[in-house]
């Protein structure tokens, strides 16, 4: 009798696991928007950040995503007038379905704008790692919650310090699966 028990919990938490991965094993497709962004040098002083995340995930839970944000800056070290951080990246991640979390890398570009005609810095190359748990209702959707770390340096272009772009952010998503 025990180990019928045990087979029926077994079966029951299979089938369940089965289901929840469902959704995602043929296509799903998340939307983020950040929420927090905060850069590690003391030098730049973040306001609002701005723009989205699409991440499309394909069969064997694997993905490929694209990120664009602008991140407003108030007057600081770097830049004394407001100025503005935009950045764009390219990600590769790896879904885990049954505890719905996302792994992944991302690369590409980040330009550190403090004046439209004549920009003090270089475009910087950067580079991230992101982790996103999410919570799955009704069988094809989820809400996340991701953090993201991302690293680069902005070159000035006639000479000066070197500054630091790392930072860390937050970004909360919808995920849909077919």
């Amino acid at each position: 009798m025990k180990s019928l028990m045990i087979v029926v919990c077994a079966a029951v938490l299979l089938a369940f696991s089965a289901m929840t991965a469902s959704a995602e094993v043929l296509f799903s497709v998340s939307v983020d928007v950040p929420v927090a962004y905060d850069f590690s040098s003391e030098e730049l002083n973040e306001a609002d950040p701005a723009g989205y995340k699409v991440l499309v995930s394909l069969p064997f839970f694997l993905g490929i995503g694209y990120e664009d944000y602008q991140v407003a800056l108030k007057g600081g070290t770097v830049t004394p007038v407001d100025a503005t951080f935009d950045l764009t990246l390219y990600d590769l991640f790896f879904t885990i379905p049954v505890i719905d979390v996302m792994v992944g890398v991302g690369a590409g570009k980040g330009l550190l704008d403090t004046d439209p005609a004549t920009n003090a810095f270089e475009e910087a190359s950067m580079r991230q790692f992101f982790l996103a748990y999410g919570i799955e209702f009704g069988g094809f959707f989820d809400i996340h919650l991701a953090y993201h770390s991302i690293d680069g340096e902005a070159n000035p272009t006639g000479g000066g310090t070197v500054v630091d772009l790392g930072s860390t952010m937050w970004t909360l998503g919808l995920k849909v699966g077919f």
